[in-house]
């Protein structure tokens, strides 16, 4: 499905974000996307900037604060809106 599809078992704890590092950077180059078909959440969380311009991010957000004003649905998922 052209995803990647990252498993780090068998790595020490604090390699795991190296390792993040070196498979997502290079997604912003090849107009990549750090995740499919099964969201975000908390482990990507922090590399969605990588596929994802500001201005979409904006978007993201924008989107997020409308069907959610009050922030009750998943808070900081994916935003930190407060």
């Amino acid at each position: 499905d052209n995803n990647i599809h990252l498993s780090l078992g068998g790595i020490h704890e604090n390699q795991i974000e190296a390792a993040c590092a070196i498979v997502y950077e290079p997604l912003k180059e090849l107009n990549g996307s750090v995740s499919a078909e099964h969201g975000i959440g908390l482990e990507k969380k922090a590399y969605l900037g990588i596929s994802r311009t500001p201005e979409e991010m904006e978007i993201m957000r924008r989107i997020k604060t409308l069907f959610d004003p009050n922030n009750i649905l998943n808070p900081g998922k994916i935003f930190d809106l407060t």
